[in-house]
């Protein structure tokens, strides 16, 4: 996806040195801003930055859970499992998509982004109380 580079952050288009200075101690969102201005194009004179369509991915990805949902929840085995199945299937595809962001906001310099970090511990929690509520439900009918 294409966005011109007036419309943007200016980050895009400061100088380098100042970019530098405006991001240090933050070593990756510093590489990431200056990767996508590296890889800027020019069409008929005006310059664009390219980013990926992380909204498109996001929507098609709900899209896509919504429908396995649907067809699901006619096989649900306790009250409750729909929406945790959901949680898990929103927190891995955020953990994914969120990896293609431009704008992330990291944790303490590390290369972890937080919204990873919150997706992936959304994920690991449902599917913990979706394996212990199935194992209650079958020692409950056994």
């Amino acid at each position: 996806m294409q966005l011109n580079l007036k419309d943007v952050s200016s980050d895009y288009t400061m100088p380098v040195a100042q970019l530098a200075e405006k991001f240090a101690g933050k070593e990756q969102a510093y590489q990431k801003i200056l990767e996508i201005r590296n890889n800027t194009v020019s069409i008929e004179g005006i310059p664009y930055i390219q980013v990926q369509p992380t909204f498109l991915y996001e929507s098609v990805w709900n899209l896509i859970l919504l429908i396995l949902l649907i067809v699901y929840s006619k096989h649900k085995k306790f009250d409750g499992e729909v929406f945790l199945l959901y949680l898990f299937g929103y927190g891995l595809g955020r953990l994914w998509i969120e990896g293609y962001r431009t704008d992330q906001l990291f944790l303490f310099n590390s290369p972890l982004a937080v919204s990873q970090l919150l997706s992936g511990i959304l994920v690991i929690a449902a599917a913990i109380v979706i394996v212990v509520v199935r194992r209650r439900k079958t020692k409950k009918t056994v």
